[in-house]
């Protein structure tokens, strides 16, 4: 509902921050939707994985590892985000970053 409200707003200001129009074509719209996704699941990995990895073993799912494990384990995903930021196409324009979901 946020997003209406600022929609709403944003169509009747005579100078707008962002104009709502742009966000009305098909590549933005995917943009948003898979950068919602990514973040979702991104979000459920950082907080669920270790919920699940820390779980004790008499549970049948769980792993029983110690907090230090635990973080052991999500250290190549945080490794990979650090190296994979230079990465960004932001260099290379707004328009094909948007459209590639960067």
């Amino acid at each position: 509902m946020p997003g209406v409200g600022f929609a709403a707003v944003e169509s009747r200001s005579p100078e707008p921050v962002v104009d709502p129009r742009l966000l009305c074509g098909r590549g933005p719209a995917l943009t948003c939707q898979a950068t919602f996704v990514i973040s979702v699941a991104m979000f459920a990995a950082v907080t669920l994985i270790p919920q699940y990895v820390r779980t004790p073993v008499r549970a049948v799912y769980g792993f029983g590892t110690s907090a230090t494990e635990t973080g052991l384990l999500l250290a190549p995903m945080a490794v990979a985000m650090v190296a994979a930021a230079p990465l960004r196409p932001a260099a290379r324009g707004p328009l094909r970053s948007a459209c590639l979901g960067f």
